[in-house]
């Protein structure tokens, strides 16, 4: 093999030329996708937070409405218990998701805590759904089966 002539050489170290052209370049390292450079942001979290938050508020919402309201009685509040119990799944849904992306980005993108918040709500927003669905069952119970 015969040594590398100090034309080449030079060639090599003066940067591209055409010698090197056609070679791989070295790549440099991008900014990451969004604004400024910024981290990119995770809106299925947000959506999670949003709907985790429905979802705890149904209930008393539907409380108050019926205590405000003379047509109502507190039972018709019972409409809120199926639609707080789908608002806090799709809330525990959404936060799996945004979770999922935050792993598939090694951290790279924001929502950590909206997720996580968004989940904590979801499970708060089922759990009152749940009670709520044995409140209503008793009264059930109680008022038309032994009375």
């Amino acid at each position: 093999m015969a040594a590398p002539t100090s034309e080449a050489v030079g060639a090599l170290l003066s940067g591209p030329s055409s010698l090197t052209r056609g070679m791989a370049q070295t790549v440099e390292p991008q900014a990451l996708p969004g604004r400024n450079g910024q981290r990119p942001r995770n809106r299925v979290a947000v959506f999670s937070l949003v709907f985790g938050v429905l979802a705890v508020l149904t209930l008393p919402v539907a409380i108050y409405v019926t205590d405000q309201r003379n047509d109502l009685r507190l039972i018709h509040a019972g409409v809120a218990v199926p639609v707080a119990f789908v608002l806090g799944f799709v809330a525990i849904r959404l936060a799996k998701r945004a979770r999922t992306r935050l792993e598939r980005t090694l951290g790279r993108a924001k929502g950590r805590a909206p997720a996580r918040l968004g989940r904590i709500l979801g499970w708060l927003g089922v759990y009152l759904a749940l009670i709520g669905a044995i409140s209503l069952a008793v009264y059930y119970i109680e008022y038309h089966l032994l009375a």
